[in-house]
Protein backbone atom coordinates (compact mmCIF):
# COMPACT_ATOMS: atom_id res chain seq x y z
CA UNK A 1 0.00 0.00 0.00
CA UNK A 2 1.48 3.40 -0.99
CA UNK A 3 2.85 5.61 1.79
CA UNK A 4 0.82 8.79 2.26
CA UNK A 5 1.47 12.19 3.78
CA UNK A 6 -0.88 11.18 6.62
CA UNK A 7 1.41 8.25 7.47
CA UNK A 8 4.42 10.55 7.67
CA UNK A 9 2.51 13.16 9.69
CA UNK A 10 1.44 10.54 12.25
CA UNK A 11 4.99 9.22 12.77
CA UNK A 12 6.52 12.71 12.83
CA UNK A 13 3.84 13.96 15.26
CA UNK A 14 2.92 16.92 13.04
CA UNK A 15 -0.06 17.81 10.87
CA UNK A 16 -0.16 16.82 7.20
CA UNK A 17 0.15 20.43 5.98
CA UNK A 18 3.52 20.64 7.74
CA UNK A 19 4.63 17.46 5.98
CA UNK A 20 3.39 18.76 2.63
CA UNK A 21 5.20 22.09 3.02
CA UNK A 22 8.44 20.38 4.00
CA UNK A 23 8.47 17.80 1.24
CA UNK A 24 7.53 20.40 -1.39
CA UNK A 25 10.18 22.80 -0.03
CA UNK A 26 7.50 25.46 0.24
CA UNK A 27 8.87 28.87 1.37
CA UNK A 28 6.75 28.67 4.55
CA UNK A 29 8.64 25.53 5.56
CA UNK A 30 11.55 27.79 6.48
CA UNK A 31 9.51 28.90 9.50
CA UNK A 32 9.66 25.38 10.90
CA UNK A 33 12.46 24.23 13.16
CA UNK A 34 15.31 22.61 11.27
CA UNK A 35 14.95 19.53 13.49
CA UNK A 36 11.31 19.18 12.45
CA UNK A 37 12.12 19.39 8.74
CA UNK A 38 14.91 16.84 9.09
CA UNK A 39 12.66 14.45 11.05
CA UNK A 40 9.98 14.63 8.36
CA UNK A 41 12.46 14.04 5.53
CA UNK A 42 14.08 11.15 7.38
CA UNK A 43 10.75 9.43 7.99
CA UNK A 44 9.67 9.99 4.39
CA UNK A 45 12.94 8.47 3.17
CA UNK A 46 12.73 5.48 5.49
CA UNK A 47 9.14 4.78 4.41
CA UNK A 48 10.05 5.09 0.74
CA UNK A 49 7.62 7.95 0.14
CA UNK A 50 7.35 9.03 -3.50
CA UNK A 51 5.85 12.43 -4.24
CA UNK A 52 3.95 13.08 -7.43
CA UNK A 53 6.42 15.56 -8.90
CA UNK A 54 4.41 16.01 -12.07
CA UNK A 55 1.30 16.97 -10.15
CA UNK A 56 3.22 19.42 -7.98
CA UNK A 57 4.77 20.95 -11.08
CA UNK A 58 1.41 21.42 -12.75
CA UNK A 59 -0.10 22.93 -9.61
CA UNK A 60 2.75 25.32 -8.76
CA UNK A 61 4.23 26.00 -12.18
CA UNK A 62 7.66 24.97 -10.87
CA UNK A 63 9.79 21.85 -10.74
CA UNK A 64 12.07 20.63 -7.98
CA UNK A 65 15.18 20.91 -10.09
CA UNK A 66 18.37 22.94 -9.69
CA UNK A 67 20.06 24.23 -12.83
CA UNK A 68 23.86 24.16 -12.58
CA UNK A 69 25.46 26.46 -15.14
CA UNK A 70 29.14 26.26 -16.00
CA UNK A 71 31.88 25.56 -18.50
CA UNK A 72 31.63 21.77 -18.66
CA UNK A 73 34.69 21.04 -20.75
CA UNK A 74 37.11 18.26 -19.89
CA UNK A 75 39.53 20.48 -17.97
CA UNK A 76 36.85 22.19 -15.88
CA UNK A 77 35.09 18.92 -15.02
CA UNK A 78 38.11 17.81 -13.00
CA UNK A 79 37.64 20.89 -10.81
CA UNK A 80 33.83 20.74 -10.86
CA UNK A 81 33.42 17.08 -9.86
CA UNK A 82 33.62 17.64 -6.09
CA UNK A 83 31.30 20.67 -6.32
CA UNK A 84 28.77 18.56 -8.22
CA UNK A 85 29.04 15.75 -5.67
CA UNK A 86 28.03 18.16 -2.91
CA UNK A 87 25.26 19.70 -4.99
CA UNK A 88 23.79 16.31 -5.88
CA UNK A 89 23.98 15.01 -2.29
CA UNK A 90 22.19 18.01 -0.81
CA UNK A 91 19.68 18.29 -3.66
CA UNK A 92 18.78 14.63 -3.19
CA UNK A 93 18.25 15.19 0.53
CA UNK A 94 15.84 18.02 -0.28
CA UNK A 95 14.04 15.96 -2.97
CA UNK A 96 15.47 18.05 -5.82
CA UNK A 97 16.95 16.95 -9.09
CA UNK A 98 19.98 18.51 -10.79
CA UNK A 99 20.36 19.46 -14.44
CA UNK A 100 23.54 20.77 -16.06
CA UNK A 101 23.61 23.65 -18.55
CA UNK A 102 26.56 25.09 -20.50
CA UNK A 103 27.53 28.74 -20.06
CA UNK A 104 28.78 28.99 -23.66
CA UNK A 105 25.48 30.44 -24.93
CA UNK A 106 23.75 31.85 -21.87
CA UNK A 107 20.83 33.31 -23.78
CA UNK A 108 19.89 29.85 -25.04
CA UNK A 109 20.70 28.27 -21.70
CA UNK A 110 18.26 30.50 -19.82
CA UNK A 111 15.65 30.04 -22.52
CA UNK A 112 15.93 26.30 -21.79
CA UNK A 113 15.94 26.80 -18.02
CA UNK A 114 12.79 28.91 -18.22
CA UNK A 115 11.13 26.39 -20.56
CA UNK A 116 11.88 23.66 -18.00
CA UNK A 117 10.20 25.79 -15.28
CA UNK A 118 13.36 25.72 -13.17
CA UNK A 119 13.60 28.50 -10.59
CA UNK A 120 16.85 27.66 -8.77
CA UNK A 121 20.26 28.26 -10.39
CA UNK A 122 23.84 27.64 -9.27
CA UNK A 123 26.53 29.33 -11.33
CA UNK A 124 29.93 27.66 -11.55
CA UNK A 125 31.22 30.15 -14.12
CA UNK A 126 34.55 31.76 -13.27
CA UNK A 127 34.78 34.47 -15.92
CA UNK A 128 33.42 37.89 -14.92
CA UNK A 129 31.48 38.42 -18.16
CA UNK A 130 29.68 35.08 -17.82
CA UNK A 131 28.79 35.76 -14.21
CA UNK A 132 27.40 39.20 -15.02
CA UNK A 133 25.35 37.90 -17.95
CA UNK A 134 24.02 35.09 -15.74
CA UNK A 135 22.83 37.65 -13.19
CA UNK A 136 21.10 39.67 -15.95
CA UNK A 137 19.13 36.64 -17.15
CA UNK A 138 18.24 35.62 -13.59
CA UNK A 139 16.95 39.11 -12.81
CA UNK A 140 14.79 39.24 -15.95
CA UNK A 141 13.28 35.81 -15.27
CA UNK A 142 12.89 36.26 -11.51
CA UNK A 143 15.03 33.24 -10.61
CA UNK A 144 17.07 32.39 -7.52
CA UNK A 145 20.86 32.33 -7.97
CA UNK A 146 23.93 31.36 -5.94
CA UNK A 147 27.52 31.50 -7.17
CA UNK A 148 30.14 28.96 -6.13
CA UNK A 149 33.26 30.71 -7.44
CA UNK A 150 34.68 34.24 -7.16
CA UNK A 151 32.48 36.97 -5.59
CA UNK A 152 28.77 37.81 -5.16
CA UNK A 153 27.20 39.86 -7.92
CA UNK A 154 24.02 41.91 -8.28
CA UNK A 155 22.71 40.85 -4.86
CA UNK A 156 23.27 37.13 -5.42
CA UNK A 157 25.46 35.41 -2.81
CA UNK A 158 28.61 33.39 -3.35
CA UNK A 159 29.90 30.35 -1.48
CA UNK A 160 33.68 30.11 -1.57
CA UNK A 161 36.69 29.44 0.62
CA UNK A 162 38.36 32.17 2.66
CA UNK A 163 41.33 32.51 0.31
CA UNK A 164 43.03 35.28 2.27
CA UNK A 165 42.94 33.40 5.56
CA UNK A 166 43.94 30.14 3.87
CA UNK A 167 47.06 31.65 2.28
CA UNK A 168 47.91 33.45 5.49
CA UNK A 169 47.71 30.19 7.46
CA UNK A 170 49.99 28.44 4.96
CA UNK A 171 52.63 31.16 5.23
CA UNK A 172 52.35 31.24 9.04
CA UNK A 173 52.87 27.48 9.07
CA UNK A 174 56.06 27.84 7.04
CA UNK A 175 57.24 30.63 9.32
CA UNK A 176 56.53 28.46 12.38
CA UNK A 177 58.95 25.90 10.94
CA UNK A 178 61.70 28.48 11.01
CA UNK A 179 61.54 29.78 7.43
CA UNK A 180 62.27 33.46 6.99
CA UNK A 181 62.74 33.69 3.21
CA UNK A 182 59.38 32.52 1.89
CA UNK A 183 58.76 33.04 -1.82
CA UNK A 184 55.42 33.42 -3.61
CA UNK A 185 54.70 31.53 -6.83
CA UNK A 186 51.73 33.34 -8.37
CA UNK A 187 50.15 33.94 -11.78
CA UNK A 188 48.66 37.08 -13.39
CA UNK A 189 45.70 38.38 -11.38
CA UNK A 190 42.86 37.49 -13.73
CA UNK A 191 40.49 36.39 -10.96
CA UNK A 192 39.57 37.50 -7.46
CA UNK A 193 40.86 34.30 -5.87
CA UNK A 194 44.38 34.97 -7.21
CA UNK A 195 44.39 38.48 -5.75
CA UNK A 196 43.11 37.13 -2.44
CA UNK A 197 45.77 34.42 -2.18
CA UNK A 198 48.46 36.98 -2.98
CA UNK A 199 47.04 39.25 -0.28
CA UNK A 200 46.94 36.32 2.15
CA UNK A 201 50.61 35.62 1.49
CA UNK A 202 51.50 39.21 2.38
CA UNK A 203 49.28 39.09 5.45
CA UNK A 204 50.87 35.84 6.60
CA UNK A 205 54.32 37.41 6.34
CA UNK A 206 53.18 40.44 8.31
CA UNK A 207 51.58 38.28 11.02
CA UNK A 208 54.83 36.33 11.29
CA UNK A 209 56.92 39.48 11.65
CA UNK A 210 58.49 39.10 8.20
CA UNK A 211 59.04 41.76 5.55
CA UNK A 212 58.12 40.96 1.92
CA UNK A 213 61.08 40.74 -0.43
CA UNK A 214 60.04 41.74 -3.98
CA UNK A 215 62.85 39.56 -5.33
CA UNK A 216 61.06 36.48 -3.90
CA UNK A 217 57.66 37.27 -5.45
CA UNK A 218 56.49 36.62 -9.00
CA UNK A 219 53.10 36.70 -10.71
CA UNK A 220 53.73 35.12 -14.09
CA UNK A 221 52.80 32.19 -16.29
CA UNK A 222 56.53 31.46 -16.64
CA UNK A 223 56.71 29.56 -13.35
CA UNK A 224 59.67 27.35 -14.20
CA UNK A 225 61.77 30.31 -15.39
CA UNK A 226 61.13 32.26 -12.20
CA UNK A 227 61.75 29.28 -9.92
CA UNK A 228 65.10 28.72 -11.63
CA UNK A 229 65.87 32.41 -11.07
CA UNK A 230 65.02 32.15 -7.38
CA UNK A 231 67.12 29.04 -6.88
CA UNK A 232 70.08 30.67 -8.61
CA UNK A 233 70.21 33.43 -6.00
CA UNK A 234 73.10 33.42 -3.51
CA UNK A 235 72.45 31.06 -0.60
CA UNK A 236 71.81 33.92 1.84
CA UNK A 237 69.15 35.39 -0.47
CA UNK A 238 67.67 32.17 -1.84
CA UNK A 239 64.23 31.18 -0.52
CA UNK A 240 64.06 28.26 1.88
CA UNK A 241 60.30 27.86 1.27
CA UNK A 242 57.77 28.61 -1.45
CA UNK A 243 54.04 29.20 -1.15
CA UNK A 244 52.32 28.48 -4.46
CA UNK A 245 48.76 29.68 -5.10
CA UNK A 246 47.87 26.35 -6.76
CA UNK A 247 49.00 22.74 -6.45
CA UNK A 248 50.00 22.66 -10.12
CA UNK A 249 52.47 25.49 -9.48
CA UNK A 250 53.72 23.76 -6.34
CA UNK A 251 54.39 20.48 -8.15
CA UNK A 252 56.16 22.31 -10.97
CA UNK A 253 58.27 24.05 -8.32
CA UNK A 254 59.20 20.66 -6.86
CA UNK A 255 60.27 19.32 -10.25
CA UNK A 256 62.32 22.42 -11.03
CA UNK A 257 64.02 22.31 -7.62
CA UNK A 258 64.98 18.65 -7.98
CA UNK A 259 66.40 19.31 -11.44
CA UNK A 260 68.49 22.06 -9.88
CA UNK A 261 69.97 19.50 -7.48
CA UNK A 262 68.04 20.44 -4.33
CA UNK A 263 66.77 17.89 -1.80
CA UNK A 264 63.12 18.15 -0.80
CA UNK A 265 62.02 19.26 1.69
CA UNK A 266 65.32 19.87 3.52
CA UNK A 267 66.65 22.40 1.00
CA UNK A 268 63.27 23.82 0.01
CA UNK A 269 59.85 23.49 1.65
CA UNK A 270 56.85 23.88 -0.67
CA UNK A 271 53.21 24.61 0.19
CA UNK A 272 50.43 24.37 -2.41
CA UNK A 273 46.74 25.21 -2.59
CA UNK A 274 43.80 23.04 -3.69
CA UNK A 275 44.51 19.52 -2.40
CA UNK A 276 44.76 18.08 -5.90
CA UNK A 277 44.69 14.25 -5.56
CA UNK A 278 47.95 14.13 -7.54
CA UNK A 279 49.63 16.04 -4.72
CA UNK A 280 49.79 12.89 -2.60
CA UNK A 281 52.06 11.36 -5.22
CA UNK A 282 54.25 14.38 -5.94
CA UNK A 283 58.04 14.10 -5.64
CA UNK A 284 57.56 15.10 -2.02
CA UNK A 285 53.90 14.59 -1.05
CA UNK A 286 52.42 18.05 -1.06
CA UNK A 287 51.36 20.11 1.93
CA UNK A 288 48.34 22.03 0.70
CA UNK A 289 44.98 23.61 1.49
CA UNK A 290 41.68 21.78 1.09
CA UNK A 291 39.24 23.96 -0.87
CA UNK A 292 36.14 22.17 0.49
CA UNK A 293 34.46 21.97 -2.93
CA UNK A 294 31.94 19.32 -1.84
CA UNK A 295 30.94 21.31 1.24
CA UNK A 296 30.57 24.45 -0.88
CA UNK A 297 28.18 22.63 -3.21
CA UNK A 298 26.06 21.51 -0.26
CA UNK A 299 25.94 25.01 1.21
CA UNK A 300 24.95 26.53 -2.15
CA UNK A 301 21.93 24.20 -2.39
CA UNK A 302 20.87 24.98 1.18
CA UNK A 303 21.04 28.70 0.47
CA UNK A 304 18.96 28.31 -2.68
CA UNK A 305 16.26 26.10 -1.27
CA UNK A 306 16.16 26.76 2.48
CA UNK A 307 17.64 30.30 2.53
CA UNK A 308 19.86 29.26 5.41
CA UNK A 309 22.98 27.14 5.61
CA UNK A 310 24.39 27.32 9.13
CA UNK A 311 27.18 29.62 7.94
CA UNK A 312 27.01 33.35 8.63
CA UNK A 313 28.17 35.64 5.82
CA UNK A 314 31.57 37.21 6.49
CA UNK A 315 30.18 40.32 4.80
CA UNK A 316 27.04 40.79 2.67
CA UNK A 317 26.79 37.95 0.16
CA UNK A 318 30.10 36.28 1.11
CA UNK A 319 29.70 32.80 2.59
CA UNK A 320 33.29 31.81 3.33
CA UNK A 321 34.12 28.21 4.22
CA UNK A 322 37.02 28.05 6.72
CA UNK A 323 40.20 26.64 5.15
CA UNK A 324 41.70 23.30 6.13
CA UNK A 325 45.46 22.82 6.01
CA UNK A 326 46.71 19.42 4.87
CA UNK A 327 50.27 18.90 6.14
CA UNK A 328 52.38 16.33 4.31
CA UNK A 329 56.07 15.74 3.57
CA UNK A 330 56.84 18.79 1.41
CA UNK A 331 57.28 21.10 4.41
CA UNK A 332 60.06 20.70 6.98
CA UNK A 333 61.74 22.51 9.84
CA UNK A 334 64.46 24.88 8.67
CA UNK A 335 67.02 22.62 10.36
CA UNK A 336 65.85 19.70 8.22
CA UNK A 337 63.43 18.09 10.70
CA UNK A 338 60.11 17.37 9.04
CA UNK A 339 57.04 19.19 10.29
Amino acid sequence: MPVTINDIARLANVDKSTVSMTLRNHPNARNLRAETRERIRKIAHELGYQSNASAVSIRTGQVNTIAVVGEFGRERMVMYSANLAGIIQEASRLNFGVKLFSDQDLKQTFTDINANRIRHVISMSVWKEKREETADHVRKLGLELVYIYEHPHDGHPCVTIDNIEAASQAVRHLASLGHRRIALACVPHLFHYIEERHEGYLRGLEQSGLTPDPELIFCSEETETHIRRLLALPVRKRPTAVFAIGDNLAMLTEKTAVRAGLHLPDDLSIFGFGNDPAGKYALSSLSTIEECFEQRGQIAVKLLVEKTCGLSPARPGFYLVPPKLVIRESTAQRNGKKG
